[in-house]
């Protein structure tokens, strides 16, 4: 009784005590003018030899600089009587696949360092990028505030090579996965919004058994017959293969000219010489030269004379055990096609040259296998016990797909769709979706919105991939589902493509839309904003094509129009000089074509 009357005076004591101090420091800020702080902050950066680039966004200001090699900010508010925050940006980068661990990183910082703040953000590649903040008092003495900028530029300094240190070992010594992370579903989710929703009906798995033998293998995906089909880089008149001569600069090589031996050689082997062996890749460096027959005329004789392809790789980085390779391919027999009556349909008329990125996972299919297995096993034990929302991205993807093999083709199709690794996950979507496709007309309305989720993930890794006759077949299907995400997905596909049929497409979906937001208006009905969005995407895309074409009469006027009506202002003014510029050129505009009267 006694031991606890005591310890509720010292913990009144400590309130009080901590209550008093923040008064204090709270009052002395209050004091300080900001201006005055400021001016003090100034001369001490000057002090230090720091000279920092200065932007203002509202009543903020921020200063950016570098010192002792690091980049920094500070930023403050003019009419405030805040501190003034500096940020340490970008400390550390890491795979979303360790979001836990740079949790946990960042918490142990943060409890071990009371004057360091670290904290973490979703990036641009597929990672979590970590960064400190560090929080100055408002003084006014230089001589006190160059001492509190390089004590807070050590302890950031400090704080940097701490979690570095501290993320390692946690890596080395943790067990952990990120299959019960929500945060990372999160993360995964925001990542591709808008591509793939999440499924609402619960159907329970057949008891079909998993056959592997059904699923996409390594040697088939990356076999050299099954890549060049893929990227369609063999000529329709393709008739047999004559040789294949293979390099590294580690000293691999390897010539054949057996016909099933090329057919089955593993397009990445110059580089990777064996997929799964742990110090792969040997090579920096590799080539494939390929020479080939073709037929002539309707007759289909053969033409003797040898053709030529050149397939480059480039091993660009391993981590993870994952290898991404670089590939350009080059077949000077195929000729470009860039003018106004491309159709992205044909397949062929396609690019010459062609680059991509390639990544080679150390597991081979068994592993793979085993991985898939305990995952869809798990979603449906954690829907049993109502853990739903321990879900991956993945289990939510496959949890209601009745058939094994195609629920193992949507699992990785999907995992490597999040990793930007659209070759492979082209390869596994596909295969879903020929299952699919194949039984259309017994789907269910649950198994069609899945049918058209698969074909809209398909048709965006062909368009990654600069396959637009196969991404034009997916959106094109698609467009018809009346879905302004698949509409606009359509739109980039033959922009890219530079088909034609953009530009039509574009004029009659920006007339129906406006006509449907107009009639919207005049009735009061509430549209989506997601709606005036698109609309705005499609106007923007209109602009382009019509100045592409030259029509810069009513490209101009369109322009005008959206600064008007307050709509799309620095890509209109961007776009009206690139106009005057083409006019000074000497180009001439060009009538646009009357819209049609039933858009």
């Amino acid at each position: 009784m006694a031991k606890n009357k005591i310890l509720s005076k010292i913990g009144k004591f400590i309130k009080g005590l901590v209550e008093e101090t923040e008064e204090q420091e709270n009052k002395i800020e209050t004091n300080v003018d900001i201006h005055a702080a400021v001016e003090c902050l100034n001369t001490a950066l000057n002090y230090l030899q720091i000279h920092p680039e200065e932007k203002k966004s509202d009543d903020y200001v921020f200063y950016r600089f570098i010192f002792q090699a690091g980049y920094f900010i500070i930023e403050f508010c003019e009419d405030s009587q805040s501190t003034f925050r500096i940020t340490f940006p970008n400390i550390a980068n890491c795979p979303i696949e360790e979001i836990n661990m740079v949790r946990t990183t960042c918490n142990r910082l943060n409890i071990n360092n009371i004057q360091i703040n670290a904290y973490y953000t979703e990036g641009d590649e597929n990672d979590i990028v970590v960064n400190l903040t560090c929080d100055l008092p408002r003084i006014t003495d230089v001589r006190d505030m160059v001492h509190a900028l390089l004590t807070a530029f050590q302890d950031c300094f400090s704080a940097q090579k701490g979690f570095g240190m501290l993320y390692d070992d946690i890596k080395k010594n943790s067990i952990s996965s990120r299959i019960s992370d929500l945060e990372y579903t999160q993360f995964t989710n925001r990542r591709i919004k808008n591509i793939v929703a999440e499924a609402e009906i619960y159907k329970g798995l057949d008891n079909d058994a998993f056959d592997p033998d059904a699923t996409v293998s390594d040697v088939e995906m990356y076999a050299l017959s099954t890549w060049l089909k893929t990227y369609n880089l063999l000529p329709p008149t393709f008739h047999k293969w004559v040789k294949m001569e293979c390099e590294g600069d580690d000293g691999y090589h390897f010539t054949t000219q057996d016909s099933d031996t090329i057919h089955n050689y593993c397009i990445v082997e110059p580089i990777v010489h064996k997929i799964g062996e742990k110090d792969d890749p040997q090579a920096k460096i590799g080539l494939i030269k390929l020479t080939y027959t073709r037929t002539l005329g309707e007759n289909k004789e053969v033409d003797n004379h040898p053709h030529l392809m050149l397939i480059a790789l480039e091993h660009v980085m391993s981590e993870n055990n994952i290898t991404y390779i670089r590939i350009n391919a080059m077949s000077p027999e195929r000729r470009a096609v860039n003018d106004r009556n491309f159709n992205a349909t044909k397949q062929d008329e396609l690019l010459t040259a062609r680059t991509m990125m390639i990544a080679v996972d150390y597991k081979d299919g068994k592993s793979k296998g085993t991985e898939f297995s305990y995952m869809w096993k798990d979603a449906i034990d954690k829907k049993r016990e109502g853990k739903t929302d321990e879900w991956t991205v993945e289990q939510k993807f496959i949890y209601d797909i009745t058939s094994p093999n195609t629920a193992y083709d949507l699992y990785w199709g999907y995992k490597f769709f999040v990793q930007k690794r659209y070759y492979e996950a082209s390869l596994h979507f596909h295969r879903a979706w020929s299952r699919m496709n194949k039984r259309y007309s017994l789907l269910e309305q649950w198994e069609i919105e899945k049918y058209n989720e698969v074909s809209f993930m398909l048709g965006e890794s062909y368009l990654k991939m600069d396959l637009y006759p196969q991404a034009f077949f997916h959106f094109d299907g698609l467009a018809k589902e009346g879905n302004v995400e698949f509409t606009a997905e359509l739109i980039k596909t033959l922009m890219a493509a530079n088909d034609y049929r953009a530009y039509d497409l574009t004029n009659q979906t920006r007339i129906s839309l406006r006509m449907f937001l107009d009639n919207a208006q005049k009735e009061e009905t509430e549209v989506d904003e997601s709606l005036y969005h698109f609309y705005d995407f499609v106007e923007r895309c209109h602009v382009v094509l019509s100045i592409d074409y030259h029509y810069l009469d009513a490209a101009e006027n369109d322009c005008k129009n959206m600064i008007q009506e307050n709509r799309n202002l620095d890509f209109a003014h961007k776009e009206l000089e690139r106009i005057q510029n083409m006019r000074n050129s000497g180009i001439e505009s060009i009538k646009r074509p009357e819209a049609p009267n039933n858009p």
